[in-house]
């Protein structure tokens, strides 16, 4: 049986299409851990924790900052800082 170049082209091409698909959902599951690990920091974390954009506008806090601010999340949300 000879080898087909054409369909070892074909095959060579799927599984590059293949791993490259793989290799995004494992990076898009990371993603989401990583995400999931944040969001749980931050919402036990003591300590007021607030992100500002390049803006000096308020990005995120975590439910300490309200707390220790005492103030609402609207109040906080999108404040600026300058």
């Amino acid at each position: 049986m000879r080898e087909d170049p054409a369909a070892r082209d074909v095959f060579r091409v799927f599984g590059a299409m293949a791993g490259t698909a793989l290799e995004r959902q494992h990076f898009e599951e990371a993603l989401r851990a990583s995400e999931a690990r944040l969001a749980q920091v931050l919402a036990s974390a003591p300590d007021a924790i607030v992100t500002l954009d390049d803006a000096l506008r308020v990005a995120s806090f975590n439910p300490a900052a309200l707390r220790i601010f005492d103030c609402s999340a609207e109040a906080l949300g999108g404040c600026a800082f300058d």
